[in-house]
């Protein structure tokens, strides 16, 4: 009997639910989770609840093997065995790290450089952030490290805690700091650090300074640029600049909280997208910023999470595109729920919630989208995929259980076969086409961290599609005039396959010094530093290949030896110059059939067709 879980829940009004054995499509809004019957109920008393479902294909929501939240040292001791790690080619990092080694009783930690292997106990010490630092870059692949090339900046710094999620008992504090930044940082490290009777201990106190000259990146994360950017959400006093930040969260997480529900199927379907994405974001703005405000809103939508789940009249339906998004919640909950704000209480009931969870999307990706072997992927197969990798990840840093390793081979087959040999699958939108590259990018960075060869010329084909202004073309089902769901993937390989398109893409992207949140659901955590990019040379015909699944799925005769994907036309890349976007064929997954179409035109600093 998992006594605290059932405490916990009656105490704050949930109940012990159930997962149905079948998930019908999300938008249909049919309750799946619901309350046990008296049977069930008896069942539930006399500690053979698991089992009685079990036999029926169904499981308890909140999920019943939970008994205790995830275990961690909040605390980080320093000692001689623990190990400061530098890139290898960074002197100023070189000569800090032996600074940061030498604790004040003169105690000196191990000093290594990026390329030795991650030690697998003691607390380590990471200097340089994910543009750097190899083992920084792989703690941003798994969605857990922030500071990157962009930010905090030249002048900025931070520190960040990874506590037992890469080997279980060891804290990773991830430093990043410049020789402008050096002296600051090391006053506040030395002022944080307290001694013991055990050695030295470094209290959790995580802290992300952005380059204070840096305007446009502070801008950019200024509240009311931040809050802006939240998408498809209910009006209320959270969009009103003149309240303050705590007040304008509160309202926010109510109303996100209320829009589980949303008034129920008959007032609205898409209880989902609007709500985890939002949560999502909210703990994206408080780890650059570390406002607690925004940490405050993430907990409260948390737990209306599981209140809808949990306790709403008639039982709570699949949300819409859960499998989508939660995988990024559950990484985001796992950097979050060290910090003091989530009680004992509030962890084992959200651990057992996203647990439960995580069986769910599951259930629903096997019975929606069963994958099958050396076949193309489409978005809904590889979504699933990615996050349940990600919850893998995270359950598996310190639970044992076979069911773990069922999610994490969901995903290895989703991303195998011709998923690493193509730019583009099945879909024909400058918007979606870019979502299991992404997710293919990002789980081979989790991974093996080496992208497949399907990358070798991404970049090129996301070149060829972007416009004189740096802005990619809406065709198919994409934003009007601009499409920016790449980014992130572009930025991803600046940092692990750069090459003049990427480089050139990134840099673009990043005029100005600007700065966008990271997309929930296929986004990564990657910047790269702002650097001059070399220009292209242009004048010439630029072409994607219609590819061989493309030729053969819309049975191209053969006759035609060199049909293209897209064709563009560039006389420069500056506003003055002339841009041509053609596509000689048309249709395909979230495609338009514009056969034959031209797709943009610019000349003279002008856009003249869309």
């Amino acid at each position: 009997m998992n006594h605290e879980l059932l405490r916990i829940c009656r105490e704050r009004g949930l109940s012990i639910r159930k997962q149905l054995p079948e998930i019908p499509s999300w938008t249909t809004r049919t309750p799946t989770v619901v309350d046990l019957s008296p049977e069930e109920e008896q069942a539930l008393q006399e500690d053979r609840l698991p089992e009685l479902l079990f036999a029926k294909g169904e499981f308890i929501f909140p999920a019943w093997e939970i008994c205790a939240p995830r275990p961690f040292e909040r605390d980080s001791l320093l000692t001689a065995g623990c190990a400061v790690i530098h890139p290898r080619d960074n002197a100023f990092l070189a000569e800090f790290a032996r600074t940061l080694g030498t604790l004040p009783d003169g105690t000196e930690m191990k000093v290594l450089a990026d390329d030795c292997e991650m030690p697998r106990s003691g607390t380590v010490i990471l200097l340089g952030d994910s543009s750097c630092n190899r083992h920084s870059r792989f703690l941003a692949a798994r969605q857990l490290l922030f500071a990157n090339g962009q930010l905090p900046g030249p002048d900025g710094w931070s520190i960040e805690t990874i506590h037992g999620l890469v080997n279980r008992k060891q804290n990773i504090i991830a430093c990043s700091v410049s020789p402008a930044t050096r002296q600051e940082f090391l006053d506040y490290w030395l002022s944080s650090l307290q001694n013991t009777t055990g050695g030295f201990v470094r209290p959790k106190d995580d802290q992300f300074r952005i380059d204070p000259q840096a305007p446009a990146l502070a801008g950019a994360l200024n509240p009311n640029q931040l809050l802006a950017s939240l998408r498809n959400l209910p009006p209320g006093p959270w969009q009103d600049a003149s309240l303050s930040l705590a007040q304008r969260c509160r309202n926010l997480a109510e109303i996100v909280s209320a829009a589980f529900d949303c008034g129920g199927p008959s007032v609205g379907r898409d209880n989902g997208h609007r709500t985890m994405v939002t949560l999502v974001k909210l703990y994206y703005a408080y780890a650059y910023t570390r406002q607690r405000e925004y940490l405050e809103a993430f907990r409260t939508i948390l737990l209306g999470l599981a209140k809808y789940l949990l306790a709403i009249p008639g039982g709570a339906s699949y949300l819409s595109d859960y499998d989508f998004y939660l995988g990024y919640a559950t990484n985001a909950f796992a950097l979050a729920e060290t910090d003091p704000i989530f009680s004992a209480d509030d962890r084992l009931l959200l651990t057992a919630v996203l647990y439960a969870s995580m069986r769910q999307i599951h259930l629903y990706a096997c019975q929606r989208w069963p994958i099958k072997p050396g076949e193309l992927r489409f978005n809904h197969e590889t979504f699933p995929a990615l996050n349940l990798g990600l919850g893998a990840m995270y359950f598996s840093s310190w639970l044992d259980s076979p069911e773990i390793a069922t999610w994490w081979k969901y995903g290895e087959l989703a991303f195998s076969g011709p998923v690493a040999e193509y730019w583009r699958q099945r879909e024909n939108s400058n918007s979606y086409q870019w979502i299991v590259p992404s997710q293919k990018l990002a789980w081979d960075m989790l991974t093996t961290g080496i992208p497949s060869p399907c990358f070798r010329d991404i970049a090129r084909a996301a070149y060829t599609i972007t416009d004189n202004f740096g802005q990619g073309i809406a065709y198919g089902d994409a934003s009007p005039l601009q499409s920016w769901s790449e980014q992130d993937m572009i930025f991803a390989l600046t940092q692990c396959q750069p090459d003049e398109y990427a480089l050139y893409l990134a840099n673009r992207y990043q005029q100005n010094n600007t700065f966008r949140l990271p997309i929930p659901g296929w986004g990564m955590l990657f910047r790269p530093a702002l650097q001059k990019a070399a220009e292209i040379p242009c004048g010439h015909w630029e072409g994607t290949e219609l590819l061989p699944h493309v030729r053969k799925r819309l049975q191209v005769s053969p006759k035609l030896s060199c049909p293209y994907d897209k064709i563009a036309l560039r006389s420069g890349n500056r506003p003055e110059d002339q841009y041509l976007l053609f596509e000689p064929y048309g249709g395909d997954g979230h495609g338009h059939r514009d056969v034959n179409a031209i797709l943009a035109y610019n000349q003279q600093g002008r856009i003249w067709l869309v």
